[in-house]
Parts: C-alpha cells; structure tokens; sequence
C-alpha cells in the first residue's frame, strides 16, 4: 500500500477505492490492491465472527494473563494500546474462563471497566471501528476506584448505554458477573434446550394468566436436580430483566468446556 498512489480527485467516471475511499480502484473492481486482498482474505469469516466476543478494557493494570497458556485455546487476538488498555477477542465461550482468570489472581488490585460486545459484520453504515470509538469515549463515564464489567449483547447498544443501565442489565462488578455467567453454566447444565424455551416463554408471555398452573406442570415434568435449581432460585418471581439477563448470557457459556 505504501507504494500505492492515492485515487485522482472524485470523479462520477473513475471513483476511488469503494472501502478506503482513498486507493485508486483496479480495472474491472470497485476496489483496490490492497481493500481487494483483505476482502478475499475475509471471505467466509462470517461463521467464525459471529462466535466471537470483543472485550475493550481500560484498567490500572494491564491483566498478566492476556497471553497465558490456560486463555490461548479460545483467545483469537490481543491488542495492547498502552499500560492501561487493551482489546481482547475471544470466543464467546472462553468468557467465562478468562474473567474467572482476571478476579482469580488480580482480585481487587485491578480496577477500571472492561466492556463486553460482540463483534459486527461489515456491511453499511456503522462499523466495528464506530463500536469502539463509543467504548473509548465511556471510559470517562466512571471512577478507577474498582472493577466494573460493561455488557452488551448487541454491539449498537454501546451507542444508547442509558437503555440498558436504566433495566439494570448493564454494569456490574466483576463478582457479580462473573456470578451471571457461573449461573448461566448451572441453567444450561440442569435444564435441555426445549426445556429452557419452554421456562423463557412462559415467563415472559405479558399477563401469563396461568401462569402457577404451568409452572406446577413444568416442576413436576423435568428432573430433581433441575426442579431444586428453579425453586433455590426462585426464577418464577424473577423480574423480567433479570430473566432477560441470563437468557443473553446463555451463549456466552460452555457446559462442555466449563
């Protein structure tokens, strides 16, 4: 690219490079060398991306662990900006593990926030690199006085934060996250996925008017382990957020690999 000369000015007949918007596009393309290579190189991504989280932090101490040997089989990228942040991308399922990681042998000493959200197709309009301008910018939103977690379970929710903080889904301390997704493991584990379908509807149906007789058929149908879990918990008077909370955890948990 660094030999590559910019496009002539804009011109209905010869545009630039349809990606960059600066290169000159190659005969017979809508891009250039450079846009052409990395867009076949991306080609069938799409799976792979969509299995994968984002995790921008900005903390007073960069965590030990970013490359250690118990985080590498599901960590697909770190990127160190400087000696307080740092992106990390991981498959989803490693989530759990690697926070796990990070309050296990930092405990309270690290403090900050890290923002979790997953990742985004290209496609048009905002792109991933708008998604972590708004991260940057919410740095400020909080104190370095401990570790907050910032989840997002679409990345266009980092543009209008206030929606989710206002249902109390949103920001909590590293335990208490970590609490979410240890639950999140314990759900899925106890419950089969037609199961917790089932539990996910009849919760969340507005004015469930049989709502006790339901929940009596739904106890006395799935086994003990799963019957003593929903009763400890006592999901049935959970309120609708929380409900909606460990449903968007679920796939963010691996009962095989946990």
């Amino acid at each position: 690219m660094k030999n590559e000369p910019p496009a002539p000015p804009f011109s209905a007949d010869r545009p630039p490079c349809e990606r960059c918007k600066i290169y000159r596009r190659q005969d017979d393309s809508a891009y250039c060398k450079t846009c052409s290579a990395i867009l076949d190189r991306t080609e069938g991504l799409g799976r792979i991306i969509r299995n994968l989280v984002c995790l921008w932090g900005f903390v007073s101490d960069l965590p030990w662990h970013l490359n250690n040997e118990t985080c590498k089989d599901f960590t697909e990228g770190v990127y160190v900006h400087d000696q307080n942040r740092f992106l990390l991308i991981l498959q989803r399922r490693g989530l759990r593990k690697w926070l796990e990681e990070l309050l296990l042998y930092h405990g309270s000493d690290i403090k900050g926030l890290i923002q979790i959200f997953p990742t985004k197709g290209p496609g048009y309009g905002t792109c991933m690199g708008d998604v972590l301008c708004k991260a940057i910018h919410h740095e400020a939103d909080f104190p370095m006085d401990m570790l907050r977690i910032r989840f997002y379970s679409s990345p266009l929710q980092i543009f209008k934060p206030h929606l989710r903080e206002k249902r109390g889904m949103l920001t909590f301390s590293g335990e208490d996250f970590l609490s979410i997704l240890n639950m999140g493991v314990t759900f899925r584990r106890n419950l089969r996925p037609d199961e917790q379908i089932e539990i996910r509807d009849m919760l969340l149906k507005p004015g469930h008017r049989n709502l006790h007789f339901q929940w009596g058929r739904l106890l006395g149908r799935i086994d003990h382990e799963a019957r003593d879990m929903l009763e400890a918990w006592s999901m049935r008077h959970w309120p609708r957020e929380r409900i909606f909370l460990l449903y968007e955890v679920l796939p963010y948990v691996d009962i095989f690999h946990d």
